[in-house]
């Protein structure tokens, strides 16, 4: 007889950690970090890793054991000496930063997602970005991408972003559609609603 584990329990069990590292890219700077995860029983349930060659972003949600003490996840940044101190895991090289209570900020969320292309002009991030924070959206996620057009000499912009409202605001999210609409007005764009 086959017995399915509750993902509850195993939640109730243990504690769940979010972090968040930025660094230069190094041969083996991650697997030595992620050694100390696994070595102090953390369990990653997901996470994400992004390089532009020189510089890494690394996302990850972990469940540790309640008992376990989580201070070698981050390191103590040492302006004056220019190292990282820490007296568990000496010499993290990157900057991680531990989100220790997990809490969402927004719960049950109305989400909209934006995308848009357009000849590349200066601040449409930023206006997409301030309209959207203005309004208390929080934003999930963005990526953009400028590359070269296959006739005119003016660069291609092309974004991709998501935001959350709160459920209650949708009249809020709904003007700030329409506020998104009148910035993309003489770009292509498509603005959808997942939840």
């Amino acid at each position: 007889m086959k017995h399915l584990f509750n993902i509850d329990i195993l939640y109730s069990m243990n504690k769940k950690i979010s972090i968040s590292a930025v660094g230069l890219v190094h041969q083996d700077h991650l697997s030595k970090y992620f050694r100390k995860i696994f070595v102090n029983n953390g369990n990653i349930i997901n996470s994400s890793y992004t390089t532009n060659y020189n510089n890494f972003l690394l996302n990850a949600d972990i469940l540790f054991p309640k008992h376990v003490n989580l201070d070698f996840l981050d390191s103590k940044f040492n302006y004056q000496q220019n190292v990282f101190i820490n007296s568990t895991l000496p010499q993290i090289p990157f900057h991680v930063i531990v989100n220790k209570q997990n809490k969402k900020l927004i719960h049950d969320p109305n989400i909209i997602k934006i995308n848009t292309s357009c000849s590349d002009n200066c601040g449409i991030i930023y206006k997409h970005l301030s309209l959207l924070e203005g309004k208390n959206a929080i934003i999930n996620r963005f990526s953009s991408l400028v590359e070269p057009a296959p006739i005119s000499s003016t660069p291609l912009f092309s974004m991709e972003l998501e935001a959350y409202f709160h459920k209650h605001e949708s009249d809020v999210m709904n003007s700030t559609i329409k506020l998104i609409k009148n910035i993309n007005k003489d770009n292509n764009y498509e603005i959808s609603l997942l939840k």
